[in-house]
């Protein structure tokens, strides 16, 4: 079954240290290696939340979002690298894992944390 292209309304920008054709971090003009994220790609995507939690600890309250972003899928979120993060509304998330849900090369499923 297709995905409906009207349920992918949002976008993000797929944040992360580019690589060249062999799968190294590139290098800068001097030859260190670059650490700058750039944009790798903003996909069109549906968002769901799927957790909130807060907790106090002490003097000090501790919140975490976790959202689920689907996408079309593309070999650039199948395997996801450490250095990959999710900008989505101006905030920054973790990637926690990629799921294709029904191995047919269809959507991805994108878990999220989102930063401190």
């Amino acid at each position: 079954m297709a995905i409906s292209a009207g349920y992918m309304r949002k976008r993000f920008k797929l944040m992360g240290i580019p690589k060249d054709q062999n799968g190294d971090n590139l290098r800068d003009a001097v030859g260190q290696l670059s650490e700058e994220r750039t944009v790798i790609s903003r996909p069109w995507c549906s968002v769901k939340v799927i957790s909130s939690t807060d907790s106090v600890s002490g003097s000090s309250t501790k919140s975490q979002l976790t959202l689920e972003f689907t996408v079309r899928y593309t070999k650039q979120f199948d395997n996801p690298t450490p250095d990959m993060e999710i900008i989505y509304e101006g905030d920054t998330y973790d990637i926690a894992s990629v799921i294709n849900p029904l191995m047919r090369k269809e959507k991805l499923v994108i878990t999220a944390i989102k930063r401190a």
